[in-house]
């Protein structure tokens, strides 16, 4: 957990940074320290924080002390600076390799049950290891800079702004499946999850459209190109809109058998509901291009922000009672609900400079 809320907290966001002076090698530079030394800081705070929940919650504590490489795995990371760069071959290049000697070592050691810790210290070391072969390319792309000169206040507040909408998000989710366990019990609550999975899983190669245009767009705002930003934006609204509405009846035609399939026998429940909640593919892949690829760089982290709070609140208004009413459907009908709004709320900040119907048109 505190290595996802880490990262959510800095790649988008920095990277944005990076891609804005990119053309300017001294500005590049010091660009970079100035983001890593802060991203040093809120990590060194997320490990003290961690360390004292350790001392609270002593259930489990020694595979969270494993764990723990997670979070030197991300002070190791500057895969942000490749993103804004726009240089993916080296991360992709570098996280197949991780995957594919992770996946070795799991066949090799893990034998049984038993061996939970050293599957997490497989993966935690891989993370580890992999975000440090990024290091000695460096030299090729920085320069020297005064430390002297060094500004990192202008980077702490866009990334505590930044760091809301992200986690916003996460929080939803979260109290979806809480409130469905005490209203519901615990097995409909893992339906819940399980269903969930299996669309944030379809959802990432929808959502990586605004992952590797974001830079771009960054870059085009800060050459003051807003008529190629536009461009690029109806380019990949046409897009996603292709993948996501292909993935959402795709994956509502074979919800049913494909969750049995899935998950085995017991899981009829999530392929009930899958068609249900499929239907946020599309409203995230439009809600991800104008969030991440649209708002954030072009410095509009406030408004990306206030979309988001306002759905996770109707999203928490809505739990209650029709989770009472409809069990699992009505947690799942609020989760579509909220991203309705949450979408339809960032189209309104738009509007006079995205026009709705050529998004639509295709």
């Amino acid at each position: 957990m505190v290595y996802y809320i880490i990262n959510t907290w800095y790649r988008s966001i920095w990277s944005e940074k990076i891609a804005s002076v990119r053309d300017n090698k001294k500005e590049l530079s010091k660009a970079f320290w100035e983001i890593q030394i802060v991203k040093t800081g809120f990590t060194i705070i997320s490990t003290i924080l961690f360390i004292r929940f350790l001392h609270i919650y002593r259930e489990y504590s020694f595979y969270m002390w494993v764990q723990s490489l997670n979070i030197l795995a991300t002070l190791l990371d500057i895969s942000w600076l490749y993103m804004g760069l726009e240089n993916f071959k080296i991360t992709v290049i570098r996280n197949t390799l991780i995957k594919i000697a992770s996946l070795i070592l799991i066949f090799v050691f893990i034998k049984s049950p038993d061996d939970v810790a050293m599957y997490i210290f497989i993966t935690g070391i891989a993370l580890v290891l992999g975000n440090f072969t990024l290091w000695p390319y460096l030299k090729n792309i920085l320069t020297k800079v005064e430390w002297k000169s060094l500004d990192l206040k202008k980077h702490i507040v866009p990334t505590l702004a930044y760091f809301i909408p992200q986690n916003a998000t996460q929080i939803y989710l979260i109290i979806n499946k809480n409130l469905l366990g005490y209203l519901s019990g615990p097995t409909l609550a893992g339906f819940y999850n399980n269903a969930d999975n299996l669309i944030r899983m379809v959802l990432v190669f929808v959502t990586s459209v605004g992952t590797v245009m974001m830079p771009h767009i960054a870059n085009e705002y800060s050459k003051g190109n807003k008529e190629n930003i536009k461009k690029y934006t109806y380019t990949s609204f046409e897009f996603v809109s292709v993948l996501s509405f292909a993935m959402m009846f795709g994956i509502a035609s074979i919800s049913y058998k494909g969750a049995v399939f899935f998950y085995g026998k017991g899981y009829e429940m999530v392929g009930l509901v899958l068609p249900i909640e499929s239907i946020i593919i599309i409203l995230l892949g439009w809600s991800n291009t104008l969030g991440t690829q649209y708002l954030v760089p072009t410095n509009r982290v406030n408004q990306y922000t206030q979309a988001i709070v306002i759905g996770t609140f109707i999203n928490f208004a809505l739990d209650i009672p029709l989770i009472k009413i409809w069990g699992l459907f009505g947690a799942m009908w609020a989760t579509v609900i909220s991203q309705v709004f949450i979408t339809l709320l960032q189209f309104r900040v738009v509007r006079k400079e995205i026009e709705f119907k050529k998004v639509v048109k295709g």
